[in-house]
């Protein structure tokens, strides 16, 4: 008997044209809309993938601008996640722009959260 479980991932993305230049006057006007509109979002929004994984561990939620640690050329970094992107090579990624300069696409089980 395996002890392979499945981890499953969701993703909810949205892409709203804005005309201002400031980018806070985008973002209140993308939480205007989603505010606005929530009610008509429904379950096919929201795209779930299940991968198989060797054993289960707590449920982690990543989003753009979160801080996290990565390890490139064997050495641990740390940056800033810029796109989430839920079907890679490897399964569900994250680009990552460390702190390095770097601009990478990891697995999300390579990346740690920080707090």
């Amino acid at each position: 008997m395996s002890d392979r479980m499945n981890k499953s991932y969701a993703s909810f993305e949205l892409l709203i044209e804005s005309g201002a230049e400031d980018e806070d006057e985008v973002k209140r006007e993308a939480l205007e809309w989603i505010r606005e509109n929530v009610d008509e979002l429904t379950g096919e929004d929201i795209e779930v993938v299940q991968m198989p994984v060797s054993e289960a561990d707590d449920s982690r939620a990543f989003s753009t601008g979160d801080r996290v640690t990565g390890v490139i050329d064997n050495k641990q970094e740390v940056g800033t996640v810029v796109s989430l992107l839920l079907i890679g090579r490897d399964g569900p990624q994250a680009f990552v722009r460390f702190d390095n300069g770097e601009l990478r696409g990891l697995p999300l089980d390579m990346l740690t959260l920080l707090d």
